[in-house]
């Protein structure tokens, strides 16, 4: 794939915070989760990231930090010019055969 390829992305990443119970915000995981859409969108290639899954470290005194446990690697593709671009997985986009230059 190439920067400013038309592609079509079939669910996009949405960032959660996970709490769990009795531990409050010292220890919130962060999670990247699918967003499905009802059908296929069209959009253009605009970067490729690498993302991270994860939990909070309370460091004492120094503060916190956040550890990584997961990462996945994603394209960024933007859908129109009024929205930022979303986070696709990779295996979630499809490319758009180009019709040419006229």
């Amino acid at each position: 794939m190439k920067l400013g390829q038309e592609v079509k992305a079939a669910a996009h990443l949405v960032r959660k915070a996970i709490i769990k119970p009795g531990q409050g915000w010292g220890w919130a995981r962060k999670e990247w989760q699918r967003s499905v859409y009802p059908q296929p969108r069209a959009g253009v290639l605009v970067g490729l990231r690498t993302v991270s899954d994860g939990h909070r470290v309370n460091l004492g005194e120094e503060g916190v930090a956040f550890k990584a446990d997961a990462h996945h690697q994603v394209a960024l593709v933007s859908f129109d010019l009024r929205r930022a671009p979303r986070f696709v997985l990779l295996a979630d986009l499809k490319t758009i055969p180009s019709q040419g230059t006229p």
